[in-house]
């Protein structure tokens, strides 16, 4: 005891010693511990204060509380700690700006504290070292810890929240370590190292910042673990940070990058895993980068390389990509080896990359698989592509150079879903193996692709300066089937290609030849671009409802300046010409093109245009059939020389456009001067288009079911020759701004109205003083505006009961012969015309007017003619105004024959005015009822019509003249030797007949037989014939009109032609389009002469009375003139030309060789003289001789039936009734129309009484 009580002694005198020096500072003190409590009771109550108190290497441990203080830690080796280790209950609030923990010395510790305030920093260090911030919850803080210029400083196991800037931030601070620290909700960057080398963050967690990680000039760093989400901007952003080291981070949720290294060289990225962000990775100008095993997801890109050389990618996976899953573009010297792309719009996408190296690579079940464009001296081994729409994309429209070598190395070792990519380069006999899954020749030997089937591939056979023969392959899903670019003497036959965006592109190329192939479900059908000597015939583009199914264009060779290229050359996809059209497509589009030949295709379902030729010279499109169109089935613009010959084109919808002198958008989107605009928002089509365009013909081609047939705008030298238009909504045929314009022959067949076309502002197609804009005008068959040096002769309007049959809004030298207007609601109209002529044109059954012809109240020009015209059942007859001349007009079974609307200094003579109920010559007419119900309007004030010659006409009427104005016209010329309409000897007034026979010339006295009455007829009170006509009886011959009765029951059809004829002359009548399938009547008229009218009714099953043998073709009414002058007695060397379809004798099984024509005739019938004078693809044709004319059949026997042939009619020179004499004149038959006009007449007056 004694002696431990002396050693304890002996310590207690030593330690009481050594703290009395210590505190006399002569001994150094060991660390202590300061307690801080802010309730009292400890040592502090802040921790400034035992700061202020504390020796370095003390620990000042901090009881729960909250500490209102900023914190200054100016003493070394100090640890900060709280008693209760949990931030959550130890507070430092800081409540100004400012600092809540300030660090100037080194080594010093803080751990577990909340630390929080508004406008401050939570843990502030400038220029210390070695400290270590760990276990703190830092929240409502400006920033979180900032380090400042500080040196191997540890922070680990923080959490900060909710700051207004950074969470964490590093300025030129190096060696230090991040470890476990957790920074959520902060408005800057999560941690942000600026300037900062040599430092490492490990398992950091990072959520809902601006960026991420952000180094910023900072090298020699290493992130690994880390985890990054849900940032506004990139997750983790390397800015002119080289040499950092980022493994196994995961990145997660980013609006911006995954990884993005900007300018950040020699950097390593292993196993990290991206996924939800806009890129991936992406390396922008940075060098002597190494990825390896990382895992990209759910990103738009996956790894993105931009000008970034000497980079390696090794084992990264990609997946589920929006667009790039590997994009390396102006990156050289990069090598891919062995990574793995699926589910990405591109899987490896090389731009304008040089001596890359791609190997062992899988990508799979993408868009693209592997994309190359602009690469050279590039090497591609063992790379397999599957699954994708398009596995191997090799750009050739962003690089198009292959005159010199790529230098690219694509050997067979790489695979497309399992089959082998040829790619050859100057290859004198290339050889392609039955393996093949994609084709390239380029700068090849002639090469034999045959039998193939090659699908999902960008370009399924692509050839550059290679000749070929190329059959029977099957392509599908391609962007581009087959391409052939700048080679010659180039065949493609038998081939199918399907499902293709462009199915064959021929470009710059030279003698080709496309036979027999299909193109279905592709955007572009077939394209020659830039082509010379293109044949292609008997290919079917089908189902191209999106953009392009046919295009060819002219020959670089022919137009080579840039400025007459409508197409870059380098990229024609993108060019503006294409897109300007998108969504649209087209069947055959040809621009710049000369000496095409299209014949015999099929274009069908087609989304906007089905032909479309521009700026095309001496092209040829024969026997096309283009059918299905949303919008325009044949569209020529700025095209010469090109024939367009026995195409059909079928059910045309799309935009209704009508002319205007303005400006359209065209086709490319460039604003042109064009008279085409836009009248509707409603949905219509043309069959056939063409503006700006010159020498075109177009001849038998078929158009129906569309709404505007044919359209011509601004062209010149135009022949439209025998096509046939049907079924159109609002007009047939419609010329604006043209010149020389031939339209013959041709047929229009209903036309239905069903819009109301536009008055003055657009075409005025009804706009005059004297045409109304009335609901009434739905449409026109032919519609003609601003025309001149035009011939319309031969045509026929027939069966469009709702609208105009021809429609001319100022012509200029125009020519209108022998036109037929049938059953329409009129027949032809003029307005403000110069130097027009109308001639032997047929108007049948057109209720509201038959010609008109409105000119400005004084005549301009050369005024107009109107001769030998036919007029029956219409409102009215023939409608003039202004000056001009009508002579040998037939005018009978109207409600008006002629009116005169303020006509002036006229001359109208030799005209046939009968049986019109209203008036035969109405002259300023005032019935504007019935006026408007015609479609005119009466807007002069005072119409006079006067100075106007009237001679040699033939009224026989109820009321012959109808005059409403006080005007002198004269009525009569001066007596002159002459044939008059009667066959008197002289000239000199008019014939005034009556129906029933009370008229003044039928009972006038003419003592000197010179055909002259003895006295004067008084038309109107104070207005005379001074010289009426008289017939002069003749036992032989007379000349007066000839009219067929009408009212015969089971017409469905008639064809009808009127000519003057003279007594021992031969005369011929012709058919244009026939439906009676009689082409021409020919004969001798021996005792008559005058003017004649044929008409042809053909009849339908119920006719009566007796059918011949055999099998009927036609059966039908030939009536000629009346009764007496059809007759045998008169008629001499009559013949029949007439025809029969070759599919009627095929349906019918007919003996060709039994054709006959047949006549009815002494209630029996008779086989007439037939011979068969020729045949064409549609027709035989026949001729027949007849005694006289009646009743007709065309018949022929089947094969293998006996025929048992009558005997042949014979003349017998019987004359049937008497013979028509001069006093006698009158036409039987007439009755019955009489009968019917008087109904007609009743309704309309009955109409205007209640109306009234």
């Amino acid at each position: 005891m004694g002696k431990l009580y002396k050693k304890n002694k002996l310590q207690f005198i030593t330690i009481a010693f050594f703290i009395i020096l210590v505190m006399n500072g002569t001994a150094t003190a060991s660390p202590s511990t300061i307690y801080v409590d802010a309730e009292g009771g400890e040592d502090y109550t802040t921790i400034q204060g035992a700061i202020n108190s504390a020796y370095p290497g003390d620990t000042i441990i901090v009881y729960p509380g909250i500490y209102t203080e900023s914190v200054n830690v100016y003493k070394a080796n100090l640890q900060i700690l709280s008693y209760s280790g949990n931030p959550e209950d130890t507070v430092v609030e800081n409540l100004g700006s400012g600092y809540n923990f300030a660090i100037s010395a080194n080594n010093v510790t803080i751990s577990g504290f909340n630390i929080t305030g508004t406008n401050s920093t939570g843990i502030y260090m400038s220029g210390i070292s070695g400290a270590n911030i760990t276990n703190n919850k830092l929240s409502e803080v400006d920033r979180g810890v900032y380090l400042d210029s500080s040196s191997n400083c540890t922070l680990d196991d923080n959490t900060v929240s909710n700051t207004y800037d950074y969470g964490i931030f590093l300025d030129e601070s190096v060696s230090c370590t991040l470890t476990d620290n957790e920074v959520s909700n902060v408005d800057g960057n999560g941690i942000y190292l600026w300037y900062s080398s040599d430092c490492t963050l490990t398992g950091n967690i990072v959520s809902d910042a601006y960026d991420g990680i952000y180094l910023d000039s900072s090298s020699n760093c290493t992130l690994d673990d880390n985890t990054v989400s849900n940032t506004y901007d990139y997750g983790i952003f390397l800015d002119e940070s080289v040499s950092c080291t980022l493994i196994d981070n995961e990145v997660s949720n980013i609006d911006g990058d995954g990884i993005y290294l900007y300018y950040s060289g020699s950097c390593t990225l292993t196993g990290n895993i991206i996924s939800d962000a806009y890129d991936g990775i992406y390396l922008d100008s940075s060098d002597n980068c190494t990825l390896t095993g990382n895992i990209i997801s759910d990103a738009y890109d996956g790894i993105y390389l931009d000008l970034s050389d000497s980079c390696t990618l090794a084992y990264n996976t990609v997946s589920s990509t929006y667009d790039e899953g590997f994009f390396l573009g102006n990156s050289d010297n990069c090598s891919l080896t062995s990574n793995t792309v699926s589910n990405a719009n591109y899987g490896i996408d090389l731009y304008d990359s040089r001596e890359c190296i791609l190997r062992n690579n899988t990508v799979s079940s993408g868009i693209y698989g592997i994309s190359l464009c602009e690469v050279q001296n590039c090497t591609f081994t063992d790379n397999n592509m599957s699954g994708n729409w398009y596995n191997f994309n090799y750009d050739i429209y962003d690089f198009y150079d292959f005159d010199n070598v790529s230098g690219n190395v694509i050997d067979t070792s790489n695979l497309v879903d399992g089959k082998v990519v040829y790619f050859l380069e100057n290859e004198p006999d290339p050889s392609i193996g039955i393996n093949a899954g994609v084709i390239y020749c380029i700068n090849c030997g002639e090469v034999e692709i045959k039998d193939f089937v090659l699908q999902n591939n960008s370009y399924a056979i692509f050839l550059y300066n290679t000749s070929s023969k190329m059959q029977n392959n099957t392509i599908n899903n391609t962007e581009f089937g087959i391409s052939v670019f700048s080679s010659q003497d180039v065949e493609l036959s038998d081939s199918r290609v399907n499902n293709s965006w462009a199915g064959i592109v021929f470009e710059e190329d030279l003698n080709i030849n496309l036979t027999g192939n299909t193109v279905r479900n592709s955007t572009y059908g077939i394209v020659t671009y830039y082509s010379e000597n293109c044949t292609l015939t008997g290919n079917s583009v089908l189902d191209s409802m999106d953009y392009y199914g046919f295009i060819a264009s002219g020959n670089s060779k022919l137009v080579k300046s840039e400025e007459s290229t409508p197409v870059h050359e380098n990229t024609f996809i993108n060019s503006n010409l294409i897109q300007a059209v998108m969504p649209r497509s087209y069947g055959i589009y040809s621009v710049y093109c000369q000496n095409l030949r299209i014949e015999n295709n099929l274009i069908d379902q087609i989304a906007y245009r089905g032909v479309y030729l521009e700026d095309c010279q001496n092209a040829r499109l024969v026997s096309n059939s283009v059918r299905n169109i949303e919008s325009v089935g044949i569209y020529l613009v700025s095209s010469s020389g090109v024939d367009l010959l026995g195409n059909t084109v079928h059910n045309v919808t799309g935009t209704l456009l009508v002319y205007d002198a303005g400006v359209k958008e065209s086709m490319v989107s460039t604003p042109v001067n064009s008279s085409l605009v836009q009248v509707s928002n409603r949905f219509s089509g043309v069959g056939i288009l063409s503006e700006y365009s010159q020498d075109l013909r177009l001849e038998n081609n078929d158009v129906s079911q569309m709404d505007v047939g044919i359209l011509l705008g601004v062209c010149q030298n135009i022949e439209l020759v025998s096509n046939s238009v049907s079924d159109a909504e609002y007009m047939g045929i419609c010329a604006v701004e043209s010149s020389g314009v031939d339209i013959l022959d041709n047929v229009v067949h209903n036309v239905t109205g069903g819009y109301i076309l536009p008055a003055a502002g657009y075409l005025p197609l009804v706009s005059s003083p004297l045409v109304s804009d009335s609901v009434d005008l739905l449409g026109y068959g032919i519609c003609l505006g601003y025309l001149e040096d035009l011939r319309l002769e031969g045509n026929t309007v027939k069966d469009s009961y709702q609208v105009w049959g021809v429609y001319l809004y100022e012509p200029v030298n125009a020519t209108l012969e022998s036109n037929v207007l049938q059953n329409c609601k009129g027949g032809l109209v003029t307005v403000l015309s110069e130097n027009l002529s109308v001639s032997d044109c047929s108007v049948i059954n057109c209720t509201s007017g038959g010609v008109l012809v409105i000119n400005p109240e004084e005549g301009t020009g050369n005024g107009y003619t109107v001769s030998s015209c036919t007029v029956d059942g219409s409102d009215i007859g023939l409608l003039v105004t202004g000056e001009g001349t009508l002579r040998g007009n037939t005018l009978s079974g109207n409600s008006y024959g002629l009116v005169l609307y303020d006509v002036n200094n006229s001359l109208i003579y030799g005209n046939t005015m009968t049986e019109n109920s209203l008036a035969g010559l109405a002259i300023d007419l005032e019935d504007s009822e019935f006026m408007s119900h015609i479609g005119l309007v009466r807007s002069m004030e005072s119409p006079e019509s006067g100075n106007n010659t009237i001679y040699n006409n033939y009224f026989k009427n109820i009321n012959n003249t109808l005059i409403n104005s006080e005007a002198n016209n004269t009525w009569n010329i001066s007596k002159t030797s002459g044939e008059s309409i009667v066959g008197g000897p002289y000239l000199g007034g008019n014939y005034w007949a009556n129906p029933n026979g009370t008229g003044f010339s039928q009972n006038c006295i003419d003592a000197d037989k010179d055909g002259i009455a003895d006295s004067s007829y008084e038309i109107v009170n104070g207005t005379f014939d001074y010289l009426p006509l008289k017939i002069i009886p003749t036992p032989h011959k007379s000349s007066a009109n000839y009219i067929p009765s009408s009212g015969n029951s089971g017409v469905t059809g008639v064809d009808s032609a009127q000519k003057r004829v003279a007594a021992g002359t031969p005369t011929s009548f012709n058919f244009n389009n026939p439906v009676s399938g009689i082409l021409g009547l020919s004969f001798t008229s021996q005792q008559y002469s005058g003017n004649v009218i044929v008409r042809i009714e053909v009849l339908g099953e119920g006719a009566s009375g007796e059918a011949p043998d055999g099998e009927v073709y036609r059966l039908m009414n030939i009536l000629v003139g009346n009764e007496r002058f059809e007759s045998g007695n008169n008629v001499n060397g009559a013949s029949i030309n007439f025809r029969i379809s070759k599919s009627w004798i095929e349906e019918n099984n007919i003996d060709v060789s039994t054709i006959a024509m047949n006549r009815f005739h002494d209630e029996e019938w008779n086989e007439l003289p037939t011979e068969m004078t020729g045949e064409d693809e549609e027709y035989y044709y026949f001729t027949a001789e007849t005694p006289g004319f009646s009743r007709y059949a065309i018949t022929g026997d089947k094969l293998g039936t006996q025929t048992i042939t009558p005997a042949e009619e014979e003349e017998n020179g019987t004359i049937t009734g008497d013979k028509q004499t001069n006093e006698d004149k009158s036409t039987p038959g007439f009755e019955s129309a009489f009968a019917v006009l008087g109904i007609l007449a009743s309704v309309f007056f009955a109409k205007k009484s209640i109306r009234k």
